[in-house]
C-alpha cells in the first residue's frame, strides 16, 4: 500500500477531457495526445470516455493512418451528417440504429 498519493502537476490539469476529445475527433490517435499531452495513456483514455467520445475501434484508425485522404472523407461526411442532421459523433450510432443515415465513415 502506498501512503502517499500520486503527485499531480498543474500542466496535467490544464490538458481538459473537451481539448482531447477535439483532438481526437480531428484524428489524432491515443498514442498521439499522450506524447503531446505528457499524460498516461489511462489519463488520456480515461479522460476522453469523461468527455464522452465515441471511440474509434482499431481498425478504422489504421485506416484513417494508411489513406492521406480518409481524414478528410471523415471530416466531410461528418460536417454533411451535422448540417443536415444536427448530429455529432456521439449522436452517430443512435442515427444508425434509428435512421439508417450513417454508413461507414471512410
Amino acid at each position: 500500500m502506498n501512503p502517499h498519493p500520486p503527485v499531480t502537476s498543474d500542466a496535467s490539469e490544464a490538458v481538459t477531457p473537451q481539448s482531447l476529445r477535439k483532438q481526437y475527433e480531428s484524428g489524432a490517435t491515443v498514442d498521439e495526445l499522450v506524447a503531446a499531452s505528457g499524460l498516461s495513456y489511462g489519463t488520456v483514455i480515461n479522460r476522453l470516455h469523461e468527455a464522452g467520445t465515441v471511440m474509434r475501434t482499431s481498425w478504422q484508425t489504421r485506416r484513417l493512418r494508411q489513406d492521406p485522404q480518409a481524414r478528410r472523407r471523415l471530416a466531410a461526411r461528418l460536417r454533411t451528417l451535422y448540417e443536415q442532421h444536427g448530429a455529432t459523433l456521439t449522436d452517430s450510432p443512435r442515427l444508425r440504429e434509428e435512421r439508417g443515415v450513417l454508413p461507414d465513415a471512410c
